[in-house]
C-alpha cells in the first residue's frame, strides 16, 4: 500500500511496511562455518565473526565440516585450515567445488609453499590467508566483506533441492532445467 503525504509543499511517497514487507527478501545474515582443530584460535575466530554479526558454526575436523554442510543450511562463508586431521583442507575444498556447493571458501594456514597455494586454489579455493593465525579482526572484515553476493536464493534453493531429491533427471536435463522443488 503507498500513501502520499504533502511535506512543505513536497510530495513525498510512505510505503505501509506491512503489505511491503511481504516483497522484500529477509535481511542479508552472513553464516559461517569456521573448520579449525586448534580450539584456541577456533574460539577467536568464532567470536571476532560474532562481533562483526556474523552467525557461525565450527568444528574441528574435515569430515566433521563436510557432516554439517550435508545437514546445515548454506553457509556463506567456509574458514577453513588447510591442515587438519582425518581430512584436510584441500580435501574438503575439492569436495565442495565437485558438490557445487555455493559459498566462500577461505584458507587459512601456516606459511605455505607457492606450490601448496597453487593446490588450494586449483581446488576452488577462494582467498588464501596465508601465515596469519589467529587472524586479525581486520582481515576477518575483509573476507566477511568479499562473501561473494553471486550467490542467489533461487541457486541455494536448487542445491537444497540438489541434496533432497538428487540431479533432474530425463533427457536435456541440466543445471538450468527445472529441479523437481519447483514443480506443483
Amino acid at each position: 500500500m503507498v500513501a502520499t503525504i504533502e511535506d512543505k509543499g513536497k510530495q513525498k511517497m510512505v510505503y505501509d511496511s506491512e503489505d511491503d514487507d511481504l516483497a522484500k527478501p529477509p535481511p542479508r545474515i552472513v553464516r559461517a562455518l569456521v573448520v579449525e582443530n586448534d580450539d584456541r584460535i577456533r574460539k577467536i575466530h568464532e567470536k571476532k565473526l560474532k562481533q562483526l554479526g556474523v552467525e557461525t558454526r565450527s568444528v574441528k575436523t574435515g569430515r566433521e565440516a563436510i557432516e554439517k554442510i550435508c545437514v546445515d543450511e548454506i553457509y556463506d562463508l567456509v574458514l577453513i585450515r588447510r591442515t587438519l586431521p582425518f581430512m584436510d583442507g584441500l580435501e574438503v575444498t575439492k569436495m565442495l567445488r565437485k558438490m557445487e556447493y555455493p559459498t566462500t571458501i577461505a584458507g587459512v594456514s601456516q606459511p605455505l609453499t607457492d606450490l601448496e597455494k597453487i593446490e588450494f586454489y586449483s581446488a576452488g579455493l577462494d582467498i588464501c590467508i596465508d601465515n596469519e593465525t589467529p587472524l586479525t579482526r581486520r582481515t576477518l572484515e575483509f573476507i566477511v566483506k568479499t562473501v561473494s553476493p553471486r550467490k542467489t536464493w533461487k541457486q541455494r534453493s536448487d542445491y537444497l533441492c540438489f541434496l533432497i531429491h538428487g540431479p533432474p533427471s530425463g533427457p536435456g536435463s541440466s543445471s538450468t532445467s527445472k529441479n523437481v522443488c519447483e514443480e506443483d
